[in-house]
């Protein structure tokens, strides 16, 4: 089991992720995950996560996230970009996809998440959202799309704004 963490403690921008074969499969059984964590200053975005096979199936059985987050006090920027293309194989994600923007006062949007396979797409828990005290950013579009495959979602497929104190605007 591995794993692959970019992180930023302070203010900025987390690095971008990305896996790519012509050939072959593409397994992930540790977390992906590209975010920027702040405990009181600013958090920078989250970084693009990138999963691309042109030949093979895409499997994960793990989480991957893209996250812009401050903990005590602070803004946050964006959730980053999640895009997973299986040219001509399978995608099949047992774990979470997940790309977020939590702030103090202000929180940017959350990040895209984008599924393409020419054959089937199985997937469990996806959602990309925004949450903040005041200044609430938009949740991300959510994207899957199969050229002669099913899709199928088994747990959660969620885009959403949320005000912690009163309501979303």
């Amino acid at each position: 089991s591995s794993s692959v963490t970019l992180s930023s403690t302070a203010a900025g921008d987390s690095g971008d992720i990305s896996l790519a074969t012509i050939f072959g499969d593409i397994a992930i059984h540790g977390p992906l995950s590209s975010t920027s964590t702040s405990m009181y200053n600013n958090a920078g975005n989250g970084g693009r996560i990138s999963l691309s096979s042109s030949y093979g199936d895409i499997f994960s059985s793990s989480r991957i996230e893209s996250d812009s987050r401050t903990f005590l006090e602070g803004d946050s920027k964006n959730g980053g970009e999640i895009c997973i293309h299986a040219d001509s194989g399978n995608v099949r994600i047992v774990g979470s996809l997940t790309t977020v923007s939590v702030g103090d006062s202000f929180s940017g949007r959350g990040g895209d998440i984008s599924i393409a396979s020419e054959g089937d797409i199985d997937a469990g828990y996806l959602t990309s959202y925004s949450l903040a005290n005041a200044n609430v950013g938009d949740g991300g579009d959510i994207s899957l799309s199969s050229i002669s495959g099913d899709i199928n979602v088994s747990e959660r497929l969620s885009s959403n704004s949320s005000q912690a104190l009163g309501d979303a605007s």
